[in-house]
């Protein structure tokens, strides 16, 4: 499938996944299909069937050939993961965890930004608007450990949370980029008064900071950054931290704008620029098959990856469409308990982008 061909061709993977991935992508489908009917670029969609379903079937999570065809897309549009009927962890750890580290996925991207005052609970949320960057490869991830004498009295568990200069530096480095570009304010979170190993976040934004004169610097501790959200959301701009701080504090930024499934993820490849786009809301298994989850976190994906494509045009389309269709309310509940539904709701949305091209 493809838009106009006057512009670029782009090879998007598409992997839906499982629970509502599937329903998802399939809606965010079609708002790529009708923003690329405005825009000159077109797009082939590889399809990836990898989900707990085909491990089911077939044995296989992730087999060498799925990353040598990955790598020859663009970037990819993922759905969800998370099978209830295989042991906890299987499909997140295959096709988000393994997947990000054999693709070199290292930095994660999330904007979370308030459409509408009457999504939030606070009322001094009406201003945010923030970018959290996180490392996906290291910390916690990077020697995850395991369990002794399981199920006994004496049971143990441990793991090594490692982070080397070069990943934080990383890291560190997309932030301030993104804040020089934005409103150049960086705030970098770490538990490094109390743990060795988050020492280094904060000596080495120290250090970068003084190559960047013209981004203002703010060094936080997890708890205060959590407290000032709350408190005093406006003042973040770009928010810099680690895997696990990071996964805390945009669940936290994304209650203060409606809910996770408004919000939208990257992971990206900062060498080779390829990118993993999905809704930061897991597989939601019990409301698989429903048509009651909202999309909007799926579309906002796909603008996302259009962005991190270069279509800025088409991407615009879509953040506006969606901004405007919770600012008016004709999407009035983001919850499973709309009465829109999936499709309802990205109906909506397309009605949006069409509009304001005539």
């Amino acid at each position: 499938m493809s838009g106009q061909i006057a512009g670029p061709l782009h090879r998007i993977a598409v992997m839906p996944g499982d629970g509502v991935g599937p329903e998802l992508v399939g809606q965010a489908e079609r708002v790529l299909e009708a923003t690329a009917e405005l825009e000159p670029f077109g797009y082939e969609l590889v399809r990836f069937p990898h989900s707990g379903s085909y491990y089911r079937t077939t044995g296989v999570l992730l087999d060498p050939a799925a990353f040598d065809d990955l790598q020859a897309c663009d970037s990819l549009l993922f759905g969800a993961a998370g099978d209830p009927d295989l042991p906890i962890g299987t499909m997140e750890k295959a096709l988000i965890v393994e997947l990000s580290a054999r693709l070199g996925l290292s930095v994660g991207i999330r904007p979370i930004k308030l459409h509408a005052e009457w999504l939030s609970p606070l009322k001094a949320a009406a201003a945010l608007d923030i970018v959290i960057v996180r490392d996906t490869t290291e910390g916690e991830l990077a020697i995850p450990g395991g369990s002794l004498h399981s199920g006994t009295p004496f049971e143990a568990t441990a793991s090594i949370v490692m982070h080397t200069r070069h990943g934080v530096d990383r890291a560190l480095s997309h932030g301030f980029e993104l804040a020089r570009r934005r409103r150049r304010r960086v705030a970098v979170v770490a538990q490094a008064n109390a743990l060795g190993a988050h020492r280094i976040w904060h000596e080495r934004a120290v250090e970068m900071a003084r190559y960047y004169p013209d981004v203002e610097l703010e060094l936080l501790y997890p708890d205060a950054a959590a407290m000032d959200l709350i408190r005093s959301p406006a003042r973040f701009d770009v928010i810099v931290t680690t895997i696990m701080i990071g996964g805390i504090l945009t669940d936290l930024a994304a209650a203060l704008v409606g809910g996770i499934g408004l919000v939208a993820s990257s992971r990206i490849n900062l060498s080779s620029g390829f990118g993993m786009f999905e809704p930061a809301h897991g597989s939601a298994p019990k409301y698989t098959g429903t048509g009651q989850v909202c999309p909007i976190a799926t579309i906002e994906a796909v603008a996302m990856l259009l962005d991190h494509l270069g279509e800025m045009e088409a991407s615009k389309r879509i953040h506006v469409a969606v901004s405007e269709a919770l600012s008016s309310r004709e999407i009035l509940d983001v919850s499973t308990a709309s009465q829109l539904g999936t499709a309802g709701a990205t109906d909506v949305v397309l009605h949006r982008i069409v509009g304001a091209a005539r």
